[in-house]
């Protein structure tokens, strides 16, 4: 049996602004953050442990991970509309991205989104990630 599981976050990099600054200018708060230096755990057991090269701050609301793209964008663009403002003049300073991630059991997977939610991701000044990985049917992806 095939699974997929997708996920949407904003995400802010920046060299020169902590994530305590980010969140404080955002008046939101992270569900995680990485600062410049920190150790970084390597994603392969083949990879070197090193440090994270910049600071980030990502928000990632707890959506049903069931739903498609679309639709967790569009609540996550909701939800951050009362702080659009603040995310577009931070957008100016530090890279601002909507990052999406799908985990699936296969790798033929589409994509869509409409022109609309394209639009709203555009005026908050961010870009958008998208990011596809294949795992086994039994790996637990949370």
């Amino acid at each position: 049996m095939s699974h997929r599981y997708y996920s949407v976050a904003l995400r802010f990099y920046a060299d020169d602004i902590s994530p305590d600054a980010m969140t404080e200018r955002l008046g939101i708060e992270p569900t995680d953050v990485r600062r410049v230096g920190e150790k970084r755990i390597p994603v392969r057991p083949d990879e070197p442990a090193d440090q994270w090269p910049t600071n980030m701050w990502s928000y990632q609301p707890d959506y049903d991970h069931s739903m498609v793209l679309e639709e967790q964008l569009t609540s996550l663009l909701q939800d951050l509309a009362p702080k659009k403002e603040r995310i577009q003049l931070l957008a100016r300073e530090a890279t601002a991205v909507f990052w999406y991630t799908c985990f699936s059991s296969y790798y033929s997977t589409t994509t869509k989104l409409s022109p609309e939610t394209l639009a709203k991701i555009a005026s908050f000044g961010a870009t958008l990630s998208l990011n596809h990985y294949v795992t086994d049917e039994d790996e637990d992806t949370d």
